[in-house]
């Protein structure tokens, strides 16, 4: 089976992604925010070693340094990665309309 790597892994697609690598039987290495999320530790009790959890924000070179440090430390090879973690909704990157020339209410719609 491969090893993959998902970042973003504690809620929507990346969770959904993460998990659907475990049923398959494939190694998972999820990237969350908080590893405290209900989310992604009870996916980790149901398939224990077979899911390593890495806490890391993506915003910050030293968080990105130390995941890729620790992630090194236990694994040989990575098979597959999905950068899925997003970072402008909920983060200091809140301020979209200072980021974009768009219609944000119309952009939120879309999404919601």
């Amino acid at each position: 089976m491969a090893t993959g790597l998902i970042t973003g892994a504690d809620m929507g697609l990346g969770f959904e992604l993460t998990k659907l690598g475990l049923l398959r039987g494939n190694t998972m290495i999820a990237i969350v925010l908080h590893a405290s999320g209900e989310n992604i530790t009870g996916l980790k009790s149901q398939y224990g070693d077979k899911l390593t959890i890495i806490a890391a924000d993506i915003t910050d070179e030293a968080s990105i340094r130390d995941a890729a440090d620790r992630i090194s430390d236990k694994f040989k090879q990575i098979d597959f990665i999905v950068n899925n973690a997003g970072v402008l909704f909920g983060s200091k990157y809140d301020k979209i309309d200072e980021i974009v020339d768009l219609d944000v209410a119309k952009f939120r719609k879309t999404l919601d």
